[in-house]
Parts: C-alpha cells; sequence; structure tokens
C-alpha cells in the first residue's frame, strides 16, 4: 500500500517545483494579472479581444462568428489573422470565473510555461525512466530563450503540445493501439488549433519519425497496422479541415498572402542564433547582439555543451553517444574501410562514393533552388535538369553495388532479417499487444539520432529560404524544399520559429544526456550535487527578470467617453481617430478593439495579421482630416460617428483639428465631450449627389445654334473606348507607358522607382475632346497612387492650363467595391474641358511607393 501511495506521490515533486518556477522565471507577472498585460499592448490586447469576441457571440448562439466588428465595412475579419480557436476556449472558464478578460489572458499565459514544463517533463522521462534528468532537461525547454523572445505572442508561448505528442507517437510505436494513436492525433490537433505553425512543423516531423520508427521497430508489412495509422491520420485532417478551410475564399478574396520577401524577412540569420532577448540578464549583456524577436532564436549554451560532452566524455557518460550523421559520414569517406579486394579497388570505391556524395548534393541543390551554374575561364558548368544527375546517381548506385565485395552476402542477409522480422510479427499479432519495456534506454541511440536529425533540420530550415549572415545571402537553404513542394508552408510566413523544434530537440538530447550520466558506474564523486549546479546553471542562462509590462489605462476600465456610445443604437458605426501614423504603429489600433467590448458598435480601426488596403489608405486620408475629400469619403462608407482623442495628436495638431471641425458644423455635429474625448455624429444629406460634375465658369456647349443644358451634356458623356489612337509618354519607362491604355488591368506602367516630384504622365488624345472624368485604375498595386500632383491640359502641347491641384489624395472606393479590390481607381473629377493633351504632374516626393496606372479611363465626348 506504501509502494502504491509513493508511486501517486513519486512525480508530485518536480510539478511543484515547475510551478513555483514558472511564478519566479515570469516575474512580476503574477502580481499583475488583473491590470498588465507582458511587453506591450499590440498582441496581447488583441488577443483579450479575441477572447471576448468568442464569448460574446457563444453567448449570441454563434450567429456571425467570423465577423469581428472591426475593420468596417468588411466582413469575416476574425479571419484576417490566425484566430487560434483553442486559446480562447480554454479562456473561457478563467474569463467566466474572474469576469476579467486580461485576467484569463496573462492565467493562460502563465500556463503555457508550466504546461511546457510538465509536457516536455512527461516525454523525456518516458525516454529516460529518470525523474532527475526530465525535471532538469524540462527546464530547457519550458524557460527557452527563445520562449522569453516571443513574451507578446501567446500562440507562440503555447508549445506545451508538442511533446505530448512526440510522447504518444513513441508510445504507440511500443504498443500499437487505437488509444495511442488516437491521444498523439488528439495533441496534433490542438497544437495545430493553438498556433498554426507549431502544427505544421510537429506533423512534419512526426511523420519523418514515424516512418522511421515503424521501418526500424518492423511494422512495416503489417496491413492493419497501416490500415489503423493512415484512417487515424485521415480522421484528425477531417477535423482539422473545417477551422482553416473558411480562410481561403476571405484571403483570396482580399488577395492577402506572404511574399517570399515577406518569408526571407522573417528567417533567422546566422548571428541571430546569439541574440538573446533583451530581458535576459545573463546573456545579453555578454553577446549584445541585436535582432528583431522573431529572429532572437539564442537556445542557450549549456544543452549543447551536454550533448557535445555526451558524445565525447567516455569517463562520465555511459554509453557515450555516436551520432549516426558522424559514424555514417566517417564510414562512407574513410579509405581505410573501403571494403576492396585490393588498394587499386579501394581507390575506386572511394572516388566513386566522393562522386555519389556529389550527385546528391546536386540533387538537392536542384529541388531547392532550380540548380546552378559557374564560370572558371574557359569552363562553365550548369546543372538545372533533374534527370541528368537522377540517371547518373541510378548508374553510379548499380555500379557501387556491383563493385562491392561482399554484395551477395549483404542480400542474403538483408532476406534473413527481413523473414525474422515477418515472423516477430506474426508472433506479436498472435500473442496480443506489446508490453512496454519497463526502461526503454535500449532505445537511446535511436531515439538521439531522431532528435538530433530534427535539431539540425529545425536549425537549417529557420534560416528560410536563403541562409544569410548579417543581411548576405550565403548558399540556398533547404526550406526551399517544403516551400516549392509542400503548399502549406507557402502559408506561412516565419521560418525563424523552427527554433522551438530546435529547443524541443536540445531538451530531449540533455535529458538522455543526463540519463547517460546517471547511469554511469564510472563517476566515484556523488552526483546530486552536480546535478542540481547544471539545474542551477541553466536557470541562470535563461533568467529574465523583471520581464516588461505594459499596464492598462485606468486599469482596463473605458475611458468615460464610451458609455455615451453604448447608449447609442447598435447600428451606428464608428471612428475612433487619430489612426497610427505609419505601418509600424498598427498594433495601437488594439486599445479601440478592446473598448469595442464594452460598446459592441462596429468600428473602422482594427489591428490583425492582415491589414485590409482599404483601412490602410483610409489611415493615410485621414492625415488631412477634416476635409472635403475625408468627409465625403467617411459619408459613402456610412460612417455614423467619429470619436477623437485629442491627446492622440500632438497638442498643437489637436488644436488645429478642433479649430478646423468647427468649420464643418454643418455636417458633423458635436454630441459629447468627456475631458479630451469629442464625439462627432454625421448630420446626413440624403439629396447629396453621389457623383459631381463640375462646370468650368457655368459653361454650356453651344450646338447647331443652340445651347445645351447640363443634364443634355451629362447624358451625351460616355467612356472613350478608341485607345488606338492615342499617344502615350512618360517621365521614365516609356517603353511600357502604352500598357496604361492596353484595355487590360493585368498590364500597365510604373515608373520603375519611388515617385518624384516632376514624373509626369502624358496623353494626346489625337483630337479636340470634352473632359469631364478621369480614372486611373491600380489593381494589384493599390498603394502605387500619385498624391500630390496637378492636372494640366492644353490644345498644342505648347500653352499649358492647370486644371486642377491635389494634395493628400487617394483612391476611390465605397460600400459596395471596398472589397472588389479590381475596382480600385484614382478618381479625378475634372470641370469639363476642351482639351486635345492630357498631362499629370506628380508636385511631392514619396519615399516608398512608386507610381503606377493600370488602365485609364476617361469619361467625355469628341469635340463635334
Amino acid at each position: 500500500m506504501r509502494a502504491n501511495k509513493r508511486n501517486r506521490t513519486y512525480h508530485l515533486p518536480p510539478l511543484i517545483l515547475l510551478a513555483i518556477l514558472t511564478i519566479l522565471m515570469t516575474y512580476p507577472m503574477a502580481f499583475h494579472l488583473q491590470d498588465h498585460l507582458p511587453s506591450d499592448l499590440g498582441d496581447p490586447l488583441y488577443l483579450v479581444w479575441l477572447i471576448g469576441h468568442n464569448l460574446a457571440r457563444i453567448k449570441e448562439g454563434l450567429a456571425d462568428f467570423w465577423d469581428g466588428r472591426i475593420f468596417y465595412p468588411h466582413t469575416k475579419t476574425v479571419l484576417y489573422s490566425d484566430y487560434v480557436p483553442a486559446l480562447p476556449l480554454m479562456a473561457i472558464l478563467p474569463a467566466v470565473i474572474s469576469q476579467n478578460l486580461v485576467f484569463a489572458y496573462n492565467f493562460l499565459w502563465l500556463l503555457s510555461f508550466f504546461l511546457s514544463g510538465v509536457s516536455a517533463y512527461c516525454l523525456i522521462f518516458y525516454l529516460t525512466r529518470s525523474r532527475s534528468a526530465a525535471f532538469i532537461s524540462s527546464l530547457i525547454f519550458a524557460f527557452s530563450p527563445v520562449c522569453f523572445a516571443h513574451i507578446s505572442h501567446l500562440e507562440l508561448l503555447f508549445s506545451a503540445w508538442l511533446p505530448f505528442c512526440f510522447l504518444f507517437l513513441h508510445r504507440y510505436l511500443e504498443r500499437p493501439n487505437v488509444a495511442n494513436l488516437s491521444l498523439a492525433l488528439f495533441f496534433l490537433i490542438l497544437q495545430t488549433l493553438s498556433c498554426g505553425h507549431y502544427g505544421l512543423f510537429a506533423s512534419l516531423f512526426l511523420g519523418l519519425f514515424g516512418l522511421i520508427l515503424v521501418f526500424y521497430k518492423g511494422y512495416w508489412p503489417d496491413l492493419r497496422f497501416w490500415l489503423r495509422t493512415i484512417s487515424l491520420v485521415l480522421v484528425a485532417a477531417l477535423i482539422l479541415i473545417p477551422f482553416f478551410l473558411p480562410y481561403f475564399p476571405v484571403h483570396k478574396k482580399m488577395d492577402f498572402k506572404w511574399t517570399y520577401n515577406d518569408v526571407r524577412n522573417y528567417s533567422a540569420e546566422i548571428q541571430d542564433y546569439l541574440a538573446a532577448p533583451p530581458w535576459n540578464i545573463f546573456w545579453s549583456r555578454i553577446l549584445k547582439v541585436k535582432a528583431p524577436p522573431e529572429r532572437q532564436v539564442f537556445p542557450g549554451i549549456l544543452p549543447l555543451l551536454l550533448l557535445i560532452l555526451w558524445m565525447n566524455c567516455r569517463r562520465v557518460f555511459e554509453p557515450v553517444y555516436q551520432p549516426f550523421l558522424i559514424k555514417g559520414l566517417k564510414i562512407w569517406f574513410s579509405f581505410k574501410k573501403k571494403p576492396g579486394k585490393s588498394k587499386k579497388q579501394s581507390i575506386y570505391l572511394y572516388i566513386l562514393d566522393i562522386f555519389i556524395f556529389l550527385l546528391f548534393l546536386d540533387i538537392l541543390i536542384i529541388l531547392s533552388a532550380g540548380g546552378f551554374e559557374f564560370e572558371l575561364a574557359f569552363f562553365r558548368f550548369s546543372s538545372r535538369r533533374l534527370s541528368n544527375p537522377a540517371l547518373i546517381l541510378l548508374i553510379a548506385g548499380f555500379l557501387r553495388l556491383s563493385l562491392y565485395p561482399g554484395w551477395r552476402h549483404i542480400k542474403k542477409r538483408a532476406i534473413e532479417i527481413l523473414t525474422k522480422k515477418w515472423k516477430e510479427l506474426k508472433k506479436r499479432q498472435n500473442s496480443g499487444p506489446a508490453k512496454i519495456e519497463s526502461s526503454p534506454l535500449s532505445l537511446t541511440q535511436i531515439n538521439a539520432d531522431l532528435y538530433l536529425t530534427m535539431a539540425i533540420l529545425s536549425w537549417l530550415f529557420s534560416f528560410g529560404p536563403v541562409i544569410s549572415f548579417r543581411g548576405i545571402g550565403l548558399l540556398t537553404g533547404p526550406y526551399n524544399l517544403l516551400y516549392r513542394f509542400l503548399p502549406p508552408f507557402r502559408l506561412m510566413r516565419a521560418p525563424a520559429r523552427f527554433s522551438i523544434m530546435l529547443s524541443l530537440s536540445l531538451s530531449v538530447l540533455a535529458g538522455l544526456a543526463l540519463a547517460s550520466f546517471l547511469n554511469s558506474r564510472k563517476i566515484a564523486f556523488p552526483k546530486k550535487p552536480l546535478l542540481i549546479l547544471i539545474a542551477g546553471l541553466i536557470l541562470c542562462e535563461q533568467i529574465s527578470i523583471p520581464l516588461p509590462l505594459a499596464p492598462l489605462p485606468d486599469k482596463g476600465r473605458p475611458p468615460e467617453i464610451y458609455p455615451t456610445i453604448a447608449s447609442l443604437p447598435a447600428e451606428k458605426v464608428l471612428l475612433e481617430l487619430p489612426l497610427p501614423d505609419s505601418r509600424l504603429n498598427y498594433y495601437q489600433e488594439a486599445l479601440p478593439m478592446y473598448y469595442s467590448l464594452f460598446h459592441r458598435h462596429r468600428i473602422v480601426n482594427g489591428y490583425s495579421g492582415f491589414i485590409p488596403p482599404a483601412y490602410s489608405i483610409l489611415q493615410e486620408a485621414m492625415e488631412s482630416f477634416p476635409s472635403e475629400a475625408t468627409l465625403a469619403l467617411l459619408e459613402r462608407l456610412k460612417i455614423d460617428l467619429v470619436l477623437v482623442h485629442t491627446k492622440g495628436y500632438r497638442p498643437e495638431k489637436g488644436k488645429e483639428i478642433m479649430e478646423n471641425l468647427k468649420s464643418w458644423g454643418h455636417r458633423l455635429v458635436l454630441i459629447d465631450q468627456k475631458q479630451d474625448d469629442f464625439l462627432y455624429q454625421f448630420v446626413r444629406d440624403e439629396a447629396g449627389e453621389k457623383n459631381r460634375l463640375y462646370f468650368k465658369n457655368k459653361f454650356s456647349l453651344k450646338s447647331q445654334e443652340k445651347f445645351l443644358s447640363e443634364a443634355e451634356l451629362l447624358s451625351r458623356l460616355t467612356w472613350l473606348k478608341d485607345k488606338n489612337n492615342w499617344k502615350i509618354w512618360a517621365s521614365s519607362n516609356v517603353v511600357n507607358a502604352r500598357l496604361a491604355v492596353d484595355n487590360s488591368l493585368d498590364t500597365g506602367w510604373s515608373t520603375a522607382g519611388l515617385q518624384q516630384k516632376n514624373d509626369f504622365f502624358w496623353i494626346d488624345f489625337g483630337h479636340e475632346i470634352w473632359l469631364a472624368e478621369v480614372r486611373l485604375y491600380l489593381k494589384n498595386k493599390l498603394f502605387d497612387y500619385p498624391r500630390h500632383f496637378q492636372v494640366e491640359v492644353s490644345s498644342d502641347n505648347i500653352n499649358w492650363e492647370k486644371i486642377a491641384f491635389y494634395s493628400n489624395y487617394f483612391p476611390y472606393f465605397d460600400l459596395e467595391t471596398i472589397e472588389d479590390l479590381a475596382s480600385y481607381h484614382v478618381k479625378i473629377v475634372l470641370p469639363l474641358t476642351r482639351l486635345r493633351f492630357l498631362r499629370f504632374n506628380l508636385t511631392a516626393d514619396h519615399p516608398l511607393y512608386h507610381w503606377s496606372i493600370q488602365e485609364i479611363e476617361c469619361s467625355g465626348f469628341p469635340d463635334h
């Protein structure tokens, strides 16, 4: 009875220690659970909003679940980012109990560290049967510097399900039953729904581990094993599909995708493996390597030292680890170990083996980078086609086997082994489920090889498509194989996140090394003090206290103006100003999203993984608020309320806006003011025309001794279709200027450089026309529009008249076209003007964007 009681509490001390260390290593978070968030008020506050949104939707019966009430008038805005459904679901209970969404978020944040330690402990204990080794090595994974680099990303901290996936995969291959595989797939689903990146990484390595271990353990000829495995994997895939299927139509419609350059920007570089988080007390001060948080992938030094010692120190470890890669390369490239009958034959085998190795490298380069070529003096070598090296490799392989003196013996031995494995499999099937061995230490070598392989591959994959050092590309990385041949990896932005798999691998390898140390009988001195010292050193190199915390304004309570907004009809739409001054500050919009949980109105503001183009255009346009153009835009979008936070502006800018708003009192009415917050409501003018035509000096066209009325002139306006006779010129890229009038949105003209003052685009219509409106379509170049420009006309190309001048201009869209990106255009309404030549001149530079025109449409009529 005492033994049973001891077994029940055997793992309790490590778990208690992990809980205590979680509080200490994340200090001072445990003391600010209700009114602070880790790091900043960007991504953490976004997830707080997501938890609140999901709770509200559950209360409403899941109606309009994908409609986040942000980025109005866009729809299904929850799908603009990873909505990580597992995390909001886990937050429901603490949110309901505490009635505080911030507390629920912080509770999950602390739980992520504790669960990561618990799961790593369970996996490593299963592989080593050593409580001490499992506990010490679990610290490496739970409190890795990689985790502390992402304290503002809860989804990236929730890697706790990864070790459980591998744990139950090992159990399944020891005892292949439905329960073990179901649990492995359950935790894989949970990990995928907690962080899609980690779920994808886990799927890759679980598949690799599974295939290797299936052949190693002899399950490969078992048809029932394969049917059970494949059927359950398909069930898991079917469970995941409904969660991710809604993404695709939304992202296709909004043209949301990560470009190749985005992937490169979020890939680690070689020096980033020395970049520790700035709040790491020890290594950040010593290494002083700076990198963005996504690329702070320093794994720690002690896990690597333990691995190196395990491979080399025979007096301490028993057995010493000999990686299969090193043994294989030694045999492959060792001249002495070539089994030729003579020295001459051994030389042939040595040369042939080197040649086969180079062929393998050539095939990998072709698969990942499309091949290579180089020139040396008059010699030029190129390798682009896969068929050539593959065929040569096949021939070289046959030649290698024919030269091997013991080939017949190997073939005979292989048949004997396969026959033996088949008999063992039949015997196992007849005798029922296999029993788990009391100590899996006999599998230490294969397990170490597997996790060392995962560590090496994760390290290489984290560099992304190109392995770089300080911005200089050195060579193509193997990640290209994933990017080119596995479509899910094209949806992924940050290869640097593979570092979490490296952290897990090093944790397991450290556990195996410590178990080997504890099992060694060659050590005379006490081991426990040394284990305590190792655990202390691991914690010392990981310690990152005090962690930076961001306090919520007024402890999370909404400002006084929001109850007024909440009392207004629910259909009212709100815009909060100021908008962020640059894309780097979009995270500031998470605060209006959080406050929207209290007033429940739709808001134009928003923050997400992808930002809709219309919002970015609106953000730039609002720099000139209030003006005729900006008010007309807000009226077109049916925005009802404008909340101006004057504290968000510079003092002089805030005063200027408030003074200017007084002159627009007939369109915007102040309905409430609380401290520095001013709430305005639009006065609707239903009689106003949607499109206005301005006439120059009230001019009427004389035709056949009659004066045409304005209505008759409007009826004559049409879109000019015959563009073949137009002559086009531009200040740059003249060769492609004609593409702006070829009646195709897929082709167009661009300055091929940043917008510069005095850039121009010139049109000769071939004869005089009357022109009322010009549209410059943008299609997939939505931000390459002219901001500051003037319109000039001429009848002889010598005397030019300026008829319009625009500053802080922006494309046209409305409620019907805001999600039709191909319809975005620069709409230029002109006084009805007689002209033959038309010219657009830029009057200011732009530091970020080109000037592009995909197609030009002109509204008018010929002068005859």
